[in-house]
């Protein structure tokens, strides 16, 4: 499964010539040779795309691309706040889970009006 990459150390990339890979039994996981747990890395990994929507839908709106209501902002605030729960579901850290929680709320409520006036315009 991790065959691919089994000749660069996944936690800090350095190169092995054997496999790189370790199964710890205590733990149920595949660890890297530099002792970083793959599921840290896929949750790491998750977790960036949080930052990396946020930032596109700030830049987009702060350069005048999207206008604030557009569902485009809404589905990127609430996908980024969405990929940092699933993260924090694995390194727990109660103010952020509840920042996000507000923050996918204030995105479903972006998308709620989104929806609406797509609906009053379509009656008009």
């Amino acid at each position: 499964r991790f065959s691919g990459l089994s000749s660069v150390c996944l936690g800090c990339g350095a190169f092995a010539a054997r496999p790189a890979l370790a199964f710890c039994r205590a733990r149920k996981k595949a660890v890297t040779a530099c002792g970083v747990w793959m599921s840290d890395l896929y949750y790491n990994a998750i977790g960036l795309v949080g930052p990396l929507l946020f930032t596109l839908a700030y830049a987009m709106t702060s350069l005048g691309k999207w206008h604030s209501g557009t569902l485009r902002l809404h589905l990127c605030n609430l996908f980024g706040a969405m990929a940092l729960i699933i993260s924090l579901s694995h390194d727990w850290n109660l103010p952020i889970f509840i920042l996000e929680l507000c923050w996918a709320a204030v995105a479903v409520y972006g998308i709620w009006q989104w929806l609406r006036a797509r609906r009053n315009a379509a009656r008009l």
